[in-house]
């Protein structure tokens, strides 16, 4: 867990810099590609809990170790981040691809059904988790 959340860390500290860096020397094209990576890894939070949330409810807590030790826990290590990254990176080089191309119809693909998955899941645990109910006490307290 130390190496996997230690490189996403370091990331995040990346992907920024670099994000506002090209943005004020002019080189939007460079800036667009950060910002779509650092859009990436500030989902990887999210889909982090969603990851173990799925990992509890769906599959009754199968693989899940110790102290975060088991095999799902090692996946989730990184998986949370650089799978993100992943269709990140080729939604960059279809944007760079000709209309009709491969690789742009492969990253819009993917994002339509990791849009689709993500919007599932956090539905799925608000609506019945207890994220949900945890939120609707907690608005009603205000």
């Amino acid at each position: 867990m130390l190496i996997g959340f230690s490189i996403y860390g370091l990331l995040m500290m990346i992907c920024p810099i670099q994000t506002l860096r090209f943005a004020l020397i002019g080189k939007y094209q460079i800036h667009r590609e950060w910002a779509i990576r650092l859009f990436a890894l500030v989902l990887g939070s999210w889909i982090y809990r969603i990851g173990y949330g799925v990992i509890m409810t769906l599959l009754d807590r199968k693989g899940l170790g110790p102290q975060f030790s088991g095999p799902a826990d090692y996946f989730m290590d990184f998986a949370f981040f650089v799978i993100p990254l992943i269709i990140a990176e080729i939604v960059i080089k279809g944007r760079k691809s000709s209309a009709y191309s491969l690789w742009r119809l492969t990253g819009a693909a993917l994002c339509i059904v990791t849009s689709l998955l993500i919007w599932h899941a956090t539905f799925f645990f608000l609506s019945r988790g207890n994220w949900g109910k945890s939120i609707h006490v907690l608005l009603q307290q205000l």
